[in-house]
């Protein structure tokens, strides 16, 4: 699809948000220096069910933006792009797995909240995915209890087997694993929540190592998902200057996440580098 000829603020709104509202793209130099503010209009005047391309489209416009401009903007206002360019990102790609079938779903739930996690046809035993999952609709420290439980159950399971022989289950069992780490991490106060997160960050970029091929797209995006999740975790917990270097981690991962699931013409928003634009 064609991008289309946006190119200055002097564009009135009005245009600016019926174009956009068609799905077309912005130029580069609109990404840098027009207007937010009929993008984020457009946005509020349209649903995903309603509209999901246009949808999935504005939002992507949006978050490209926001990571392009948040270099040159003071560091809180940084972190801020930052941090609404990832949620931008996150509203597309749930849009992006929701109109996927069932069947492409169900190995690797992608999207759903906080947290994203996967099923295996080898899974046996404690169901460590449902205790994750009324973990979050129970009291804090309930909570806290069914995840350590979850946790126990995707550890035993991820040294029970051999990446060698069966990367799925051994992506699988990582990915979910580092999940339920954040989402302990995000439940428990002081410097033991950080190493929950910390050990979630290292269990998950270990699994993203191995998790290659066509064959396990979902389980890397999967993934890459959770590792977004993580790094906004330990933003909320640290002082600005780290804050900001977590946030842009978070903003990398979903971007690529987002990456799998896409439409081919969009893609090109996730690429962009402000060093290679200035």
């Amino acid at each position: 699809m064609a991008r289309g000829p946006i190119q200055r603020d002097e564009m009135p709104a009005g245009d600016v948000a019926f174009f956009l509202s068609k799905v077309q793209m912005p130029t580069v130099q609109h990404l840098l220096s027009g207007s937010l503010s009929p993008i984020r209009a457009a946005i509020a005047d349209i649903s995903p069910e309603a509209e999901p391309q246009q949808w999935i489209a504005l939002h992507m416009i949006l978050a490209a933006a926001l990571r392009l401009r948040a270099p040159r903007m003071p560091l809180h206002e940084r972190t801020t792009a930052c941090v609404e360019a990832v949620r931008a990102f996150e509203s597309a790609l749930m849009t992006c797995c929701e109109r996927k079938t069932v069947r492409g779903l169900r190995s690797a739930r992608i999207g759903t909240g906080q947290f994203s996690l996967q099923t295996s046809a080898c899974a046996s035993g404690p169901d460590g995915v449902q205790m994750v999952v009324d973990a979050t609709s129970v009291s804090v420290s309930q909570g806290i209890e069914m995840l350590g439980s979850a946790i126990r159950v995707f550890t035993e399971s991820a040294q029970s087997v051999d990446k060698r022989t069966e990367l799925l289950a051994w992506v699988v069992a990582r990915s979910n694993l580092g999940c339920a780490l954040t989402m302990l991490g995000q439940r428990t106060h002081g410097i033991e929540g950080v190493q929950k997160i910390d050990e979630a960050i290292d269990v998950l970029r270990e699994a993203a190592q191995e998790c290659k091929g066509p064959e396990l797209v979902e389980q890397c995006a999967s993934i890459y998902a959770n590792l977004s999740e993580a790094y906004q975790a330990l933003a909320e917990r640290a002082m600005p200057g780290e804050r900001l270097r977590y946030a842009e981690r978070s903003l990398d991962w979903i971007a690529a996440a987002l990456g799998f699931y896409a439409p081919e013409e969009y893609r090109w928003l996730l690429e962009l580098d402000r060093a290679a634009v200035a």
